[in-house]
């Protein structure tokens, strides 16, 4: 029979996997703005011929762009302010029930609620992840991406090349799919930051719900996914376990993928459980959910032998909402006897 132990970890990691795709679904939208705001500064840029910026006037139009990139950055920050509070809310409830889902009833006699989505945020913007606050990645990320457009244009006019050169170093060629480009820079920057504080989010409102329990949870195990993408100092902290509000916590550097699940006092199985790598949990889990995970074709190929995990991989093209990885939690948890 399946241990409390086994079946918070496997909770766990299929949480995981749907907050992976729930992160590519936040960066798409995060990207989506960035290039309408891209395309601005394309248009901007090529009415400018080069001897209509001379003088002063190429500072006018530095000062127009960086106007246009500021107003694309305000409402970046605020819609993603907007998710990641939904976020830290949608996490806190997970925790909280994936600790019940660990603890025999017998363990508790009263059980703190999740901590209100106000306290998690407040804790989201006060804690360091990587040597800086949330606000100080996004405030560093727009100086960057300004920085780097305002830079290439005037160094391209000071050296008197056209403007059409000028749009193409800004935007890269069509045949590298315009990934040659400064902009690009910025794409890519944005994505490794919406996804760090992803993580940084999810795991800050978990330890919020564990803490609210500290009376039953003695314990924070970190669970790294273990694949050939695992830094080293993800491998080397998976399975210890941590006392609540010390020690490291996710995310460990850019682009962490790691999570923790709770350690909860009369747990049952804990010396019995070894926790299985990612390769062998996924090859313990049903046809379906292998599909879901990898894609039908592929799915089919690990079964066969044909295809080794070699990264923490999604059905091509498949993101969650946070709404749907929400219900996608709450059928688990009922399919485990725990009610919403």
């Amino acid at each position: 029979m399946t241990s409390r132990a086994e079946r918070a970890f496997d909770a766990a990691v299929k949480h995981r996997i749907g907050l992976n795709r729930y992160s590519s679904w936040l960066v798409r939208r995060v990207i989506s703005q960035l290039n309408r705001v891209e395309k601005d500064i394309i248009s901007r840029l090529a009415e400018a011929a080069p001897d209509s910026v001379a003088g002063g006037r190429l500072e006018l139009l530095l000062d127009a762009i960086r106007v246009l990139q500021a107003q694309g950055w305000v409402t970046i920050k605020a819609r993603l302010t907007e998710d990641l509070t939904d976020l830290a809310e949608a996490e806190a409830l997970f925790s909280d029930r994936l600790t019940k889902l660990a603890a025999r009833p017998e363990a508790f006699t009263v059980f703190s609620p999740a901590p209100p989505v106000g306290q998690v945020m407040a804790a989201v913007q006060a804690r360091p992840f990587q040597g800086r606050f949330l606000k100080g990645w996004l405030d560093d990320a727009e100086e960057g991406a300004a920085k780097r457009v305002r830079e290439t244009i005037r160094q391209g006019f000071i050296e008197g090349r056209p403007t059409a050169e000028i749009v193409r170093t800004l935007r890269g060629t069509r045949a590298n799919k315009y990934r040659d480009g400064v902009l690009e820079i910025s794409r890519r920057g944005a994505e490794a930051m919406v996804r760090t504080a992803i993580t940084h989010t999810a795991n800050v409102a978990h330890e919020e719900a564990y803490q609210a329990n500290s009376d039953i949870v003695r314990g924070v195990e970190w669970v790294s996914v273990l694949d050939s993408r695992t830094t080293m100092i993800c491998a080397s902290r998976d399975g210890k376990i941590y006392p609540i509000g010390k020690g490291p916590r996710p995310p460990a550097h850019i682009g962490c993928r790691s999570t923790t699940i709770p350690v909860v006092d009369k747990i049952e199985g804990v010396a019995e459980f070894n926790r299985p790598t990612y390769p062998e949990w996924l090859a313990n889990q049903s046809a379906a959910a292998q599909d879901d995970i990898l894609g039908p074709a592929r799915g089919r190929l690990f079964r066969s032998g044909g295809l080794k995990v070699e990264s923490f991989v999604d059905r091509k093209g498949s993101l969650l909402t946070l709404q749907q990885l929400r219900e996608r939690d709450a059928e688990a948890f009922q399919r485990a006897g725990l009610t919403p």
